[in-house]
């Protein structure tokens, strides 16, 4: 039987590709009447003051299926120096992601309902790309943008869900909390799991704050217009 140590690179590439879902999967699950409301439990003083100093504020669970597979769950909290109608600008113009989250190559929009777009998402880690297909349905009086997994189509991933939660902080000034959770259908050391909740999760909120209060400027190292 091979030890972990022999199978540390594969396990490394999977827990990467858990990491990339969990932060991109653009996916605590998020169920589907969560709202800006709910980002009332973590407001509290000692928060608040925290996102005032411009910490990035991460709440993080992490556990197994009934499979024994891993499951990542996790919140991130940040405040961004822009009024809410330009944050949530931003965050709605989906075909501009991949200029600045973090490992998101490509989106492709299809059509869906008047009230949700479809989105085919390409993220690209070591060694492979992953493709897998969301529904994304903005609600701008809730303050929130929901995903889940769209299993009408072909997917690389087990399950994502999540959604993004906006709430004005100030005349100008929004705080902003993404949560999700994203199944990769692979066996993962915990360790590692715990890993990337902590360290890359935060990086997409970060990603929307750059884009937001540099007005649509910033973009990710590397990132090319399409060809």
């Amino acid at each position: 039987m091979r030890s972990w140590a022999q199978n540390a690179p594969t396990l490394l590439v999977q827990a990467v590709v858990l990491g990339v879902l969990v932060l991109a999967a653009c996916a605590m699950p998020c169920a589907a009447d969560d709202s800006a409301e709910d980002m009332d439990a973590y407001l509290t003083p000692k928060n608040i003051a925290r996102l005032e100093k411009g910490d990035v504020i991460v709440f993080k669970k992490s556990g197994k299926d009934e499979r024994g597979k891993a499951s990542g769950e996790g919140r991130v909290m940040a405040l961004v120096n822009r009024p809410f109608d330009i944050v949530w600008e931003h965050l709605c113009r989906f075909e501009d992601h991949p200029q600045f989250m973090p490992r998101l190559v490509d989106i492709e929009m299809y059509p869906v309902d008047e009230h949700t777009r479809g989105m085919k998402e390409t993220v690209s880690l070591p060694f492979m790309k992953v493709c897998y297909h969301v529904l994304q349905t903005p609600d701008k009086e809730a303050g929130t943008v929901a995903w889940r997994l769209d299993r009408t189509k072909e997917n690389d991933i087990n399950d994502t869900s999540g959604c993004w939660m906006l709430k004005p902080h100030g005349d100008d000034q929004c705080i902003v909390m993404y949560s999700g959770v994203a199944d990769s259908g692979l066996f993962i050391p915990k360790v590692l799991e715990n890993y990337l909740m902590k360290f890359n999760l935060p990086d997409i909120v970060k990603a929307l704050k750059k884009r937001a209060e540099s007005d649509g400027a910033y973009t990710k190292r590397g990132w090319k217009p399409r060809q």
